[in-house]
């Protein structure tokens, strides 16, 4: 068995792929737990049927779920382009050693997956809320 380690080099990529990692998380994190927020914003406003508050709940409230949604893929895509660039130079280690064994590529667009879905997902969820809140029981005083 081979008891040397790995070459420092790839160490060090790996170490920055599990940070792009860790931030996609983070970000998942933040951006799932903001979305909660938002949708109960948006539901208590439509529950209490305050006068003036449709724009709030109509208009407001999707807009800022659907900008929140597009900035999280701009630094998403940011990311996963990064990712790409330290997947590339990982391969120049493979052979090396007998520890260096890069993840398949297909298996890592997978893992991706979520992050790239969940945000087109709940913005096409705030486009049907602010479509539904404009056909159903629109309230006076709004817009």
């Amino acid at each position: 068995m081979n008891d040397e380690k790995p070459p420092a080099g790839y160490l060090y990529l790996r170490e920055e792929l599990r940070f792009e990692h860790q931030l996609l998380g983070s970000r998942m994190t933040y951006y799932m737990t903001s979305q909660s927020f938002l949708f109960t914003t948006a539901a208590i406003a439509r529950s209490v049927q305050w006068n003036g508050v449709y724009w709030f709940s109509g208009v407001m409230v999707p807009v800022v779920g659907i900008a929140v949604s597009v900035v999280l893929l701009y630094s998403i895509y940011a990311a996963y382009e990064r990712m790409a660039q330290w997947r590339e130079q990982e391969k120049t280690f493979v052979g090396k050693h007998p520890l260096v064994m890069p993840y398949p590529e297909d298996k890592h667009r997978k893992s991706l997956m979520f992050t790239t879905l969940m945000p087109w997902l709940l913005i096409g969820v705030w486009v049907a809320l602010a479509v539904l809140i404009h056909i159903f029981e629109p309230q006076g005083g709004g817009m």
